[in-house]
């Protein structure tokens, strides 16, 4: 018993993951990608907060929009080149040319696609452009896009190469200008809002440009489409799986300001947010499921129980603790948050309750490399998520939150039935540890 008690005291455990996190570059890669989105979460909160008290709810709901679409078309544009760089800069022999390709390639998407956006919304005239002038509105918005998809190439440069933490120096830069900014541009409505997060990247993303080329020794030389020989199958199923994965979250924004207008998409955008914080838990869950059972494909039903059993553990007291003080939580938005979406908020979390399971199945197939069932599982989520909503709409947010519930249960469902093997495996599993 005193051995037991001395392996568990707080000070042993402390010096144990110390010494870990020095000695194991995985643990301590991780650890600071967690770190990383901690603090983008954390001070994220903290930016809508001071927005909220800045800028009225039509305001910030035409800005959450275009956010949400800038964040749809980086994902346009990355190609699935950001797993390329993890998957094989490691072992590439010609790093700098993939990484001058990738940046290369994905700039060039993202202004391609911004330009095309931009001439769809002016020709159907798409609320989205409300935010100003479309000559001002434009640059400031192809820029976003560009910031941010050659800065989550340079994020998966740090990850490749072991070297996460200036992801989190990088993060915590454009975190606190970000949180600074809003004060200096409030006086111009929506487009202050944009000013504020692209000001911020810009400042994150010539740091990140200047670890790259100090601590990788980074030289841009010319690139060549043929430096991603061989790794184009395997970026066009990452790609469109995490195309199918953004679009829900990205085009819910636009369905609500086109069917209920920009304030009411405001009222929705603070709730999706508390649940996207939430959401980190089984995606990291997920993540090592996925690199434990890679290792031991053999025993994925122990593995899988283990995982689910974790996740019961951490992630029911953070779903219980949104259904009750969502309110609160709400408040620090201003009333007319708290009264509009408490009860959006409760419905997500229960939905997303549902929807980490639904994380677990897309990490069977991968595990499993069914690449085509994995893609295939995505594209039924979004587009059942984005049909409901769709015609929910004009029945109120409320409405909107239930469709996004009613989608997670028949995503599982259809899940369930797929893996309906080795849930039976897990459940003799169970009974012969039992």
């Amino acid at each position: 018993m005193r051995i037991f008690q001395q392996n568990w005291h707080p000070t042993t455990m402390a010096k144990r993951l110390w010494l870990h996190f020095l000695n194991d570059s995985q643990f301590r890669n991780s650890t600071y990608i967690i770190l990383a989105t901690a603090v983008m979460s954390a001070f994220g909160f903290v930016f809508w907060i001071i927005a909220s008290r800045l800028y009225t709810p039509a305001e910030i709901g035409l800005a959450t929009s275009l956010i949400s679409v800038t964040s749809l078309l980086t994902t346009f544009s990355l190609f699935g080149l950001n797993n390329v760089i993890i998957r094989f800069l490691p072992t590439s022999s010609d790093r700098n040319r993939l990484i001058s390709t990738a940046l290369v390639v994905t700039s060039l998407g993202s202004v391609l696609t911004g330009i095309l956006f931009l001439l769809w919304a002016h020709v159907v005239h798409n609320p989205v452009i409300q935010l100003g002038a479309f000559s001002v509105v434009a640059p400031i918005f192809i820029a976003l896009i560009f910031l941010q998809t050659t800065g989550i190439i340079l994020d998966s440069v740090f990850v490749a190469e072991r070297n996460a933490k200036y992801i989190l120096f990088k993060n915590s830069l454009f975190s606190i200008a970000k949180i600074a900014l809003p004060f200096l541009f409030f006086a111009l409505g929506s487009i202050g809002i944009i000013y504020s997060i692209t000001i911020a990247a810009l400042l994150a993303w010539l740091a990140g440009l200047f670890w790259v080329i100090i601590i990788i020794n980074f030289k841009f030389i010319f690139f060549k489409i043929k430096a991603l020989t061989g790794m184009r199958r395997f970026a066009t199923g990452n790609y469109l799986g995490n195309l199918f994965g953004a679009l829900p979250t990205s085009l819910l924004p636009l369905i609500i300001v086109s069917r209920l207008g920009a304030q009411e998409a405001a009222y929705f955008y603070m709730p999706m947010m508390i649940i996207t914080l939430i959401n980190v838990i089984p995606s990291a869950n997920a993540q090592s499921l996925f690199a434990e059972a890679s290792n031991n494909e053999k025993e994925l039903a122990a593995h899988l129980r283990k995982a689910l059993r974790y996740l019961f553990l951490v992630l029911t007291p953070a779903v219980i603790t949104v259904g009750i003080f969502g309110h609160l939580i709400l408040g620090f938005f201003g009333p007319e948050y708290t009264e509009t979406g408490t009860r959006v908020l409760q419905i997500l979390a229960i939905a997303s309750f549902i929807g980490s399971l639904n994380y677990f199945g897309d990490t069977v197939l991968n595990i499993k490399k069914f690449s085509g069932l994995y893609v295939g599982m995505n594209a039924f989520n979004a587009l059942t998520i984005v049909l409901l909503a769709y015609f929910a709409a004009p029945l109120g947010l409320v409405a909107i939150a239930l469709a996004f519930l009613a989608s997670q249960i028949l995503t599982l469902l259809v899940y369930i039935v797929i893996n309906r093997s080795l849930i039976k495996k897990m459940i003799a599993y169970q009974r012969t540890t039992s």
